[in-house]
């Protein structure tokens, strides 16, 4: 019996260190220059991305540092009470408002832009002076996706779709729908009916994913100073 208890602990000890192990995911590699510099935080758990339709194309984030964008960053930062020394973002381009012109959107990450753990979502659009921030969004979940444009559609901003965790704890989709040029904030989302033959069948891309066709995952990249 002694024995089958030493066999038993060693078990129990082994079986622990393996979940400590798996649950050790809430760190990502930020990076300066091509350079691993530190490690940060994963926004909070939400709905994964299970309830992203199967039509829907799927992207991660920009795998290189652009280099207007984060000096667009650093200046909307430099007259802010926030530090963004301590702050890492990630970065996709999408044509929000079908001008033809890619706007930027921007998860950033750090203490003073989480909210309930989760990053703040920038909206930053082109201009002849460079990049310039058109929106912020507070405690947005993360990965979100954007719809086809439909032929009916015409210009104008797109509602943004995106996953999260309900009151009860239960999975749940929120939509974004803009109004005069702007999205409301993230707790006036309107509940999407993933049910729905109209939403299984939507197209559309999905940005800040997991992992794309190209087995591309989000990548960080750190605004503190080089």
């Amino acid at each position: 019996m002694t024995y089958l208890y030493k066999i038993m602990a060693a078990g129990l000890l082994l079986f622990l260190s393996l979940c400590g192990e798996a649950e050790d995911i809430s760190t990502v590699t930020v990076e300066k220059d091509g350079k691993v510099v530190e490690t940060a935080a994963l926004p909070a758990p939400t709905a994964g991305e299970g309830w992203i339709p199967k039509k829907v194309k799927r992207q991660s984030s920009l795998q290189e540092e652009n280099p207007d964008i984060r000096s667009a960053l650093i200046s909307y930062f430099a007259d802010s009470t926030m530090d963004s020394s301590d702050m890492s973002y990630t970065c996709s381009l999408v044509d929000l408002d079908g001008d033809g012109k890619e706007e930027a959107l921007v998860l950033l990450s750090g203490p003073d832009t989480d909210k309930d753990g989760s990053p703040m979502l920038l909206i930053l659009r082109p201009s002849e002076e460079g990049w310039m921030v058109g929106q912020e969004i507070m405690g947005f979940p993360g990965t979100l996706f954007i719809p086809e444009r439909g032929k009916k559609a015409g210009a104008g901003l797109l509602p943004i779709y995106f996953g999260t965790i309900d009151e009860n704890g239960q999975g749940a989709v929120r939509k974004l729908v803009p109004a005069d040029g702007l999205y409301p904030p993230v707790a006036n989302g309107e509940t999407a009916d993933i049910t729905s033959k109209a939403y299984k069948k939507m197209k559309g891309t999905a940005y800040f994913c997991g992992e794309n066709k190209k087995k591309e995952t989000v990548k960080w990249f750190s605004l503190g100073e080089r």
